[in-house]
């Protein structure tokens, strides 16, 4: 049972218990392919890229090529957040506080997810016949970090790397980037300035779009443990987050606690890398 609530007493504080500062929305999830789950593992095919093969000859016989096909597998795994509030504790302050228990629970579920989606966007994937075959990021899908924050330059890099593995223009392209890294680029005169920018950004203070990029600021990303962080740039089919059940809510009156009332919130979910040449990783330091 929350023990804080005595902090929306009327005769201490205002009853509005107003929530705190805090990420609300799931900044990934639109953002990637979402797939439904049946059990606790799933697998997912996809087909690869074929090569077409020169005629030379007239009545020559007809070959076949064996068209690549890369099978991943999404592990969802199951979480959720509870409390109580009293009968007693609703009866001393002015409004009844589960509707505003139920939005943070739901905004700590969203972070989790982001958390989840930001972590096999770098991570190690796995797939294979039975899972067990590993899949990571190649140097040739990395930016190094060089010893500096994000900047122009480290976004070039990405570009290019996407347009070397023919990742079709129409396609969104996608970044996730930290506090640090939004001053870092906000730092650069080609973004900052409306020469280079029509958005502006230094007026509205952030960048929602630059040089192909969608970005989205998370601080959900991972790091080295130590001033490395990771930021990686995608596109949609590049990661699937998996749905075996999907953000769930209860309120339930709890006759064993003096009915009370129990908020609960639980979700089962998994994301998963699907295909390498999707995702780039760049690496900033922040000091």
């Amino acid at each position: 049972m929350s023990t804080q609530i005595t902090t929306a007493f009327v005769n201490k504080y205002k009853a509005d218990a107003s929530l705190v500062v805090q990420q609300l929305l799931s900044g990934f999830r639109d953002k990637v392919t979402i797939e439904p789950m049946i059990k606790d593992k799933a697998f997912f095919e996809y087909v690869g890229k074929q090569n077409m093969q020169q005629r030379v000859t007239r009545h020559s016989e007809v070959t076949y090529a064996d068209t690549p096909h890369t099978r991943r597998m999404v592990n969802a795994t199951e979480w959720w957040t509870a409390d109580l509030v009293d009968k007693a504790d609703i009866a001393r302050i002015l409004i009844d506080p589960t509707n505003k228990y139920m939005t943070a629970m739901r905004g700590a579920a969203n972070r989790k997810i982001d958390s989840m989606i930001a972590t096999a966007l770098s991570g190690t994937a796995y797939g294979g016949v039975d899972g067990t075959t590993s899949y990571s990021l190649a140097a040739a899908n990395k930016v190094a970090a060089g010893g500096v924050g994000m900047s122009v330059g480290k976004l070039m890099d990405a570009l290019e790397i996407f347009n070397g593995f023919d990742i079709p223009p129409e396609w969104e392209k996608w970044c996730a980037i930290g506090p640090k890294q939004v001053t870092d680029l906000l730092s650069e005169v080609e973004v900052a300035s409306a020469d280079y920018n029509l958005i502006r950004p230094l007026v509205e203070g952030k960048i929602a779009r630059y040089m192909g990029f969608n970005f989205v600021m998370s601080n959900q990303l991972t790091t080295n443990g130590s001033t490395t962080r990771y930021c990686p740039a995608w596109v949609k089919p590049g990661i699937t987050l998996g749905i075996n059940y999907d953000i769930t809510t209860e309120v339930t009156v709890m006759p064993k606690y003096h009915y009370s009332s129990q908020i609960y919130l639980a979700f089962m979910v998994g994301a998963a890398r699907m295909e390498e040449e999707c995702v780039v990783e760049i690496s900033v330091i922040e000091s």
